[in-house]
């Protein structure tokens, strides 16, 4: 017997279908020997020799080397049998692939690679190439991938004209996937009972996929299972009671109202909504709208109200001095008020909101109006705040719960508009008695020495307006008052204050339209400035040490002056107000005398 040389078969694309560990041989009762790869020889170790079966002379009848590989040829069925279990000789089958390449295969191996659980390249399902992958693993993937709402759906619900969404995403989109993945692999897929010709005809298809996809598509059908869960939960929360726009705050910066938006309020028949929108599903219509009905209610203040009815009410301008202190009171006390909402019936209060003017609240030094005397204190100057805000309260029909004149009128406010505060005593203070809510703007404008003061709210009606106007009506003159000081050289005189003369005014709040046309004037109360008389020290204490006497006018009787008298300091003049452009202005406060407190100017 002789040996064959262990190798690989040269042919392209074919590879050995022998593992086992003898030599393989073919027997074959036809007397052409078909060819077989090379075997392949395990191990090297020579195989101890044995005498030979009685009898295999006549099985074995001669053996034949051809091209490298062995042929057995024998005569009897036993010889055959022999042969074929002792070398398990199996029949390879040419295959060609998509590419036009040749391979060789036994059955066993076209069945085993056959019988794969993933599927064949080639298969296309939604656009997906599922070559490779299980079922399983082709449907995790492609659900991963598929659409949020594979069906389109855009149905809206119209609430007294407010078209809503309706959100069908929760709804079940039930999706034939599984049943075509599944139908597909099954497609090429080993039936369990296939022969050699079907193993053939299932991989030639397989190979076909290559060059002609395999297409599925699968297909959705929508479920009307929840949708009245989805239905209540869109407009369960419209069924509420009307509900005002609420003004939460004020940008001073832009002068607007931040608010909350009002609702309007619904008793709305969700069942019939609910029954409306599951029969158009169900008809297949995915894109519409269902109309709800509903009884409407609303509410008293609405969002469009403060969009379009809101913004200045009035306002009220006057420049300030060149007093850098005076205006740094000012501007503080500016900053700490503006941008203040009041709701109906809330009322303000000056002192209550300002609080006590101190240096470690930033105030500083300016004039002040102390007995009849100007004296720097802390805070001084933001009498002119007080005055600006009331002007602007009395030109916006709002009530002035309390407002007090200045020992004598003012530069910057006509007389009869002006409104002094000092701590703790005298205050400013109105209450928003309109139905709406109002914010005050008010600011100092380094540039031209401004001071305005404006409230924001509900405009009055129909375009109306409101002036606020002052006018002396009476005066009445200052004198001058002798003060004898016995500390001082009889006479020696010293001025004290300036004289001021007093005055009557009263005042007018006056309704325009919207032309300009006066429709109603209104006279407020009178206010008093009593006169304010210039005061003047007279020495007299005599060079002996003794007292001289002072005559009401002021002359001395018994002096005796060291030396002459020196000319007597002249009174400051009585100042009569300055008129400024007229302002609105809340009522003024009753008639009272002169404030014996210090009053900031």
């Amino acid at each position: 017997m002789k040996k064959t040389s262990q190798g690989n078969s040269t042919r392209p694309g074919v590879r050995s279908a022998y593992t086992g560990s003898s030599s393989s041989y073919r027997t074959s009762a036809t007397p052409a020997p078909q060819r077989v790869s090379s075997p392949k020889r395990v191990g090297s170790r020579k195989p101890a020799k044995k005498k030979s079966p009685a009898g295999a002379i006549a099985i074995i009848t001669s053996i034949a080397v051809i091209g490298g590989g062995a042929y057995f040829f024998t005569s009897t069925p036993l010889g055959k049998s022999i042969i074929n279990n002792v070398f398990q000789i199996e029949k390879k089958y040419e295959l060609t692939n998509a590419d036009g390449t040749v391979v060789e295969m036994t059955e066993s191996e076209l069945r085993e690679l056959l019988s794969s659980d993933k599927f064949p390249q080639g298969i296309v399902v939604d656009g997906t190439d599922v070559g490779g992958k299980t079922v399983n693993e082709a449907s995790s993937l492609l659900k991963a991938s598929a659409p949020t709402a594979p069906i389109t759906t855009n149905i809206t619900l119209n609430l007294d004209n407010e078209i809503i969404p309706l959100d069908l995403s929760a709804l079940n989109f039930e999706s034939n996937l599984d049943e075509i993945l599944t139908n597909a692999f099954n497609e090429y897929a080993l039936k369990g009972d296939e022969d050699i010709n079907g193993l053939i005809a299932n991989y030639n298809a397989r190979e076909n996929l290559k060059k002609a996809n395999a297409v599925y598509t699968s297909a959705y059908t929508l479920k009307t299972e929840g949708i009245s869960e989805i239905v209540h939960g869109t407009l369960d929360e419209k069924s509420t009671e009307a509900a005002d726009a609420i003004i939460t705050g004020f940008d001073a910066g832009t002068c607007e109202f931040q608010y909350t938006p009002s609702s309007k309020g619904y008793v709305i028949d969700i069942d019939a909504a609910v029954n409306d929108v599951k029969t158009m599903l169900d008809a297949g219509t995915y894109e519409g709208q269902v109309v709800v009905s509903a009884e409407v209610t609303e509410p008293e203040l609405t969002t469009e109200m403060i969009q379009n009815e809101f913004g200045l009410i009035a306002s009220a301008s006057s420049q300030t001095t060149a007093n850098a202190n005076r205006n740094h009171n000012i501007t503080i006390t500016c900053e700490k008020i503006n941008g203040m909402v009041l709701q109906p019936g809330e009322s303000f209060d000056f002192n209550g909101f300002i609080g006590q003017r101190t240096p470690d609240k930033g105030y500083k030094l300016a004039g002040t109006i102390q007995d009849g005397q100007l004296k720097d204190d802390y805070g001084g100057g933001i009498c002119q705040v007080t005055s600006m805000m009331y002007q602007s309260v009395i030109k916006s029909d709002l009530t002035v719960i309390e407002r007090n004149p200045h020992m004598w009128p003012s530069s910057y406010a006509t007389a009869g508009t002006d409104a002094a505060v000092d701590w703790p005593g005298q205050t400013f203070s109105f209450t928003n008695s309109s139905p709406y809510p109002i914010a005050i703007s008010i600011y100092w404008n380094p540039e031209n020495a401004m001071l305005t003061s404006a409230i924001y709210g509900h405009k009055l009606p129909d375009g109306q307006s409101i002036g606020f106007e002052g006018a002396i009506v009476s005066r009445s003159s200052a004198t001058t008052e002798y003060i004898a000081d016995s500390s001082m050289a009889t006479g020696t005189r010293e001025s004290v204050r300036g004289a001021h003369d007093g005055c009557t005014a009263t005042s007018y709040k006056i309704w325009y339209d919207a032309n300009g046309n006066e429709i109603k004037r209104e006279e407020l109360k009178l206010t008093v400035y009593s006169p304010v008389n210039a005061q003047i020290k007279v020495g007299i204490r005599n060079a002996d040490g003794s007292l001289a006497k002072m005559n009401k006018d002021g002359t001395i009787e018994n002096g005796n002056p060291t030396t002459p008298p020196p000319s007597e300091t002249t009174p400051v003049a009585p100042t009569d107000p300055v008129p400024t452009d007229p302002a609105p202005t809340d009522p003024p406060a009753p008639v009272d005398p002169p404030p014996e407190a210090p009053v900031e100017g």
